[in-house]
């Protein structure tokens, strides 16, 4: 199993649940006592110092306590995301919170460390000057904060090219403020080692250097307690994301497998899987006898083909692209060939010709019906629908998308549910790994679910198959390219799965000849005017010798004679003799020529 998400979900890992409860509650208790702490402070030195350190004060903690909100918000929405991954709402929510809270963390930690060297009268002790410090770090983290809000706003969009803009864009944030966080943390590290090796005359002094907030070497321990608990924080993070193993991701998936479904399901689900690890799917690109299938037949070159394990009872395919199921268990059918990978996008569409009737002790029949339409590798589990495992993705007709989810969906489907005679599409980006949909000639919008699924591409080059399923009576008939599409687009910009025609078989091979043919073979010299080069080497000896053994007989093999039994010696008699040079050995088939033919019979003529 790949490191693709085994849940339908908007992460390219699996987000954990524990996690995102843990820091909600350290962020939580972090924002109440600094809360408790910046208030009390306010409350009790209002009046006592001047409105102008009391406003400084204030500056350097607000941003703090508000960067832990954010975080709180975040991982909030990340623990509701976990919960129900195919929400949009918490997904956008905690990409933009959790991205934004660290940078006024990082703002108010620098204005802090600006108010110590301040007070400490250290200033000498810092690599970068003072007036410039709390400047440059805090703008930068602004000009972070506006890139990594703008980037997390986009990933909810729909076009694949302002996608890609949004991941660029979170990722130059991230970057630029890790660049950033570094430089911070060289100088703090540097001044801390300096501070506390030779204290300036004013540390010495005071024990209060900051206001109020303690002994200055609390506050610096505090710092560097605050970048290293930050940095560990964003390394366990990008790591977290990234180590993300298929032992981990196998037995999450066992365990939701264990808590969500009955036992029929689970029955069902690990022999899906026993099924794929057995079976690896196909890669690579088409062979040669693909290509020239293709190539001869076109698009006739396309059939579905069921499972071995299915019967015609179970599942009847007619005219290659018509299916029709007649048992209620689930079970699904591919084509015999993958999708070509030249073009720039490929599309088929699939119309749900049939459906169960219903009547009045049966009215849930239609609705209970279940068909799913989509991509998957090959070869993909034939009792199951497609989207349920790695590497499928369906449209399925109760309205939701499927994408690697054999589990339970509980929010409202994003997608119209299908009835009788709806046509759905399926379209495939070639380079982009992109798949959309249509529904009856109009493309189904996907913003709800954060757009279009993207960069689906089997490892190693997997192969993608159309592939379609139902668990109960239904016909579905499927246009891969054998008729126009009802989606407009598609048969404008040609996207059928291969031409309509191909170039036809290719001609018999000439290099065997039968016996009964008519025209002989001259080998004429045009450089010899003989008329023995007209015959083969051994002609002549045959005929002699065919002469010696045959004595009176009228007509020899090889030779022709007259009604006298004598030889025709004429000049022009040679013409009369034939031999098949393309005869089979003791073959008794008669050479019919022009010789052997009796003569036309005129009415009247003399006996």
């Amino acid at each position: 199993m790949s490191q693709e998400s085994v849940s339908y979900s908007f992460y390219q890992y699996k987000p954990q649940l524990w996690l995102a409860i843990y820091f909600t509650v350290i962020f939580s208790i972090l924002a109440i006592v600094e809360t408790y702490f910046v208030v009390s402070k306010y409350v009790k030195f209002t009046g006592r110092i001047r409105a102008k350190k009391l406003k400084r004060y204030c500056n350097v903690m607000v941003p703090l306590i508000v960067g832990i909100v954010l975080e709180i918000i975040g991982f909030a929405a990340r623990a509701a995301s976990c919960k129900n991954p195919e929400s949009l709402m918490p997904y956008v929510i905690q990409s933009v919170f959790i991205l934004i809270g660290p940078t006024l963390i990082l703002a108010s930690t620098y204005m802090i460390f600006c108010e110590l060297v301040t007070s400490l009268d250290a200033e000498a002790y810092s690599k970068v000057p003072l007036r410039y410090l709390s400047k440059v770090f805090v703008t930068g983290d602004i000009v972070t904060l506006f890139v990594q809000a703008g980037g997390g706003g986009l990933q909810v969009a729909q076009s694949d090219s302002l996608q890609k803009i949004a991941k660029a864009l979170v990722i130059t944030g991230v970057v630029v403020q890790f660049l950033f966080f570094a430089g911070f943390c060289w100088v703090l590290l540097r001044f801390a080692m300096k501070i506390w090796s030779n204290p300036t005359k004013v540390a010495s002094t005071l024990e209060r250097s900051f206001p109020m907030i303690g002994n200055w070497k609390h506050a610096l321990m505090v710092l560097v307690f605050g970048i290293v608990s930050i940095s560990i924080v964003i390394f366990y993070l990008v790591r977290r994301s990234n180590r993300t193993t298929e032992d981990e991701l196998r037995r999450e998936e066992e365990n939701q497998a264990y808590l969500e479904l009955n036992s029929d399901e689970q029955e069902l689900f690990f022999q899906s899987r026993e099924f794929l690890e057995s079976n690896p799917y196909y890669i690579g690109d088409l062979t040669l006898s693909q290509n020239l299938s293709i190539q001869e037949k076109g698009i006739n070159a396309y059939e579905f083909a069921k499972d071995q394990m299915l019967t015609n009872n179970d599942l009847l395919i007619v005219n290659k692209t018509e299916l029709n199921f007649f048992k209620n268990f689930e079970c699904s059918c591919q084509t015999n060939l993958p999708i070509p990978m030249r073009n720039e996008v490929y599309y088929y569409e699939a119309k749900i010709y049939s459906l169960p009737e219903t009547s009045a002790s049966e009215e849930s029949d239609a609705n209970d019906t279940l068909i799913s339409i989509g991509l998957g590798i090959k070869p993909y589990p034939w009792f199951r629908l497609p989207g349920r495992h790695p590497h499928s993705v369906s449209y399925d007709s109760d309205g939701y998308r499927r994408h690697n989810q054999p589990f339970h969906l509980t929010s409202e489907p994003p997608f119209p549910k299908l009835v009788k005679g709806d046509v759905i599409g399926v379209g495939y980006r070639t380079r982009s790994g992109t798949i959309f949909f249509t529904r009856n000639g109009k493309k189904i919008s996907e913003s709800k679910l954060g757009g279009h699924i993207k960069n689906f591409k089997p490892p190693r080059n997997g192969q993608i198959f159309p592939t379609i399923g139902a668990n109960n009576i239904c016909s579905v008939h499927v246009n891969l390219g054998q008729r126009g599409f009802v989606f407009i687009e598609a048969n404008v910009k040609n996207w059928k799965y291969a031409p309509l025609e191909g170039n036809g078989p290719a001609p018999p091979a000439y290099n065997k000849f039968n016996a009964d043919i008519l025209l002989q073979r001259s080998e004429i010299d045009e450089e010899e005017d003989d008329r023995a080069n007209d015959f083969p080497p051994d002609f002549w000896a045959t005929v002699s010798r065919n002469k010696r053994e045959g004595g009176n007989k009228s007509r020899v093999e090889g030779a022709v004679y007259d009604a006298e039994g004598d030889e025709d010696d004429d000049d022009d008699d040679d013409g009369h003799f034939t031999y098949d040079a393309y005869s089979e050995v003791n073959s008794d088939d008669e050479q019919i020529t022009l010789n052997s033919l009796p003569p036309p019979y005129v009415h009247g003529e003399e006996e």
